[in-house]
């Protein structure tokens, strides 16, 4: 058989480029266009921290097998699961690189159901942007749905989510939410 005498390789997954974004369209370091495919994956910090990292592992290599390009992770909720900003941001991190090795971006989601739990909202984002800025595929989403009755008031608040944002490293991609 002609196959047997070829050797297959796994394939080495490049090293991510960060992103930024250039008017509407998110380019690569070296210029070129970058195709956001995202899936909502919340639970995949909770995941990690609830050891359950294999389900993770074969969630993002679907992922990567459907031309999936970023995923989106809640690092602090209350709702869905009970996940705090500390926690959430440990396991964020595993994700990130697990995310990574498959050659796949992470949004990290920093603020949901902030009404429902009280926590300093400065210093997780600011965290949040110091693990963001030590990798190259993380972008940061200030807040899920700052409008929703789930977050609080300060949130609802464009100019707030505007002085967390500038607490994200330069080189990390921000938005308010």
């Amino acid at each position: 058989h002609e196959l047997e005498s070829v050797y297959f390789i796994e394939p080495l997954v490049q090293t991510l480029q960060r992103l930024y974004a250039d008017g509407h369209i998110f380019m690569n370091e070296d210029g070129t266009r970058w195709n956001w495919q995202g899936v909502s994956a919340f639970s995949l910090a909770y995941d990690i921290h609830t050891g359950q990292e294999s389900k993770v592992i074969a969630f993002l290599d679907w992922c990567a097998a459907h031309d999936v390009t970023i995923v989106r992770v809640f690092t602090a909720v209350v709702n869905m699961f009970n996940l705090d900003p500390e926690t959430g941001r440990v396991a964020a991190e595993r994700v990130i690189q697990l995310a990574q090795d498959r050659g796949l971006y992470v949004e990290l989601v920093g603020l949901a159901d902030t009404a429902q739990r009280l926590f300093d909202h400065r210093d997780h984002i600011d965290r949040l942007g110091a693990l963001a800025a030590r990798y190259n595929s993380p972008i940061i989403e200030i807040a899920n749905e700052p409008k929703h009755e789930t977050q609080a008031l300060e949130v609802k608040n464009p100019a707030y989510l505007r002085s967390l944002a500038a607490l994200i490293p330069s080189e990390v991609l921000v938005s308010p939410g």
